[in-house]
């Protein structure tokens, strides 16, 4: 599973293929949409940042074809305590 910590990155590699399987070498517009309690932009060149904690569905859409990952996006990456850094988990 893809997982992000809330305002992190995370790049979704999209391989467009034809009816035979073989990749598409031409350059064709992706279209990205989210759903869950989670929350994230996508570029239009598939970088995903996180907004809000949470699983979410990600969807990547050319000319009426999709596919779908799932991501978990946690609340915390680390947290600087008494100049230690320790890690925190949703």
């Amino acid at each position: 599973a893809n997982t992000v910590d809330v305002t992190g990155t995370l790049r979704l590699p999209v391989r467009i293929l034809d009816r035979r399987g073989m990749p598409i070498l031409r350059p064709l517009p992706v279209t990205w949409a989210t759903t869950g309690p989670g929350g994230a932009t996508v570029t239009p060149d598939g970088v995903l940042t996180a907004t809000a904690a949470g699983p979410l569905d990600v969807t990547a859409s050319v000319e009426g074809v999709s596919g779908a990952t799932s991501v978990l996006v946690n609340q915390f990456g680390a947290i600087a305590v008494g100049g230690q850094s320790c890690a925190l988990r949703a």
